[in-house]
């Protein structure tokens, strides 16, 4: 079943922050990997995202060079135990047994310079015009574009 975007009710902080999630590196799966619901959650859910894969490290970089740390973007399926996650949330904590289990990339791994073609000027700066999709057993569950990001990856 495709979510409606209009009916999430988004926070006013998203738009005053770019605020981020970084997966777990030891729970990536590829594509068309099977999800094991974890045995403690009730309420499984999943974001379909785009990723952008840092290749160069630093600390405090200005936005103006952030794209010379990025190596690469891909899909990216950010998956939630939303039951555990609401619980853990309420501690200030942030998620842990909520989004630790399955974070889904690829199916590809595309560079910057592959990507300049489809390279479009926002109200933010610049950005992609690139579809993507989600399937659950072959079915299309999700879609969007990355041109409909708030933030870019500059700015996060």
């Amino acid at each position: 079943m495709e979510r409606d975007p209009a009916k999430v009710e988004i926070p006013a902080n998203w738009y005053q922050e770019p605020i981020y999630y970084k997966c777990n590196r030891f729970s990536v799966v590829g594509t068309g990997t099977d999800v094991i619901n974890p045995r403690y959650c009730k309420m499984l859910d999943y974001e379909l995202e785009f990723a952008a894969i840092v290749g160069k490290g630093g600390a405090n970089i200005h936005k103006d060079q952030a794209r010379e740390h990025i190596f690469g973007y891909c899909i990216f399926n950010d998956f939630s135990a939303r039951d555990i996650q609401r619980k853990e949330m309420k501690v200030r904590l942030g998620p842990a047994k909520g989004k630790d289990f399955a974070t889904g990339l690829g199916p590809y791994l595309v560079t910057l310079d592959e990507l300049a073609p489809k390279m479009e000027k926002t109200a933010v700066g610049a950005t992609f015009n690139l579809a993507m999709s989600a399937f659950v057993n072959g079915v299309q569950v999700s879609r969007g574009n990355v041109n409909e990001m708030n933030w870019t990856f500059a700015q996060i």
